[in-house]
């Protein structure tokens, strides 16, 4: 049974900083976004500044976005394997529920055996 709270206990870890590492991820996503959209304003606030700065602007807007789009991408796949992670556990604790209902069984099997064999030999030996 501790190897097996000791599974569940790294399971439910793994579980944690994968919702940590995609609410991290997430907020980084949200405020790359913000910082998008207001360069994108300013972008359409400076038509008149010189074309230069200009393009500065929107280089870096498009930066911005491509970096957003990545990590969104990043956060689909981590939430994707946090799914994963989870079936599997769900699937484990099966696996060990199923284990453990077996071993009980065996042990009530033997415990049995050890009865009977014990009462034959005390009735054949005994006598």
């Amino acid at each position: 049974k501790d190897a097996c709270g000791d599974l569940q206990q790294k399971l439910h870890n793994e579980h944690d900083a994968f919702k940590r590492e995609t609410g991290a991820l997430q907020a980084t996503i949200d405020r790359l976004k913000e910082e998008v959209k207001a360069l994108k304003e300013q972008l359409h606030k400076s038509k008149e500044e010189d074309g230069a700065a200009l393009k500065s602007a929107f280089g870096e807007a498009e930066t911005q976005e491509q970096r957003a789009n990545q990590l969104f991408a990043s956060n689909s796949k981590l939430r994707q394997q946090l799914e994963e992670v989870n079936e599997m556990n769900q699937r484990l604790f099966g696996d060990v529920h199923q284990l453990s209902v077996g071993w009980n069984e065996v042990q009530t099997q033997m415990k049995e055996k050890d009865e009977i064999w014990g009462k034959l030999l005390t009735e054949e030996c005994g006598k």
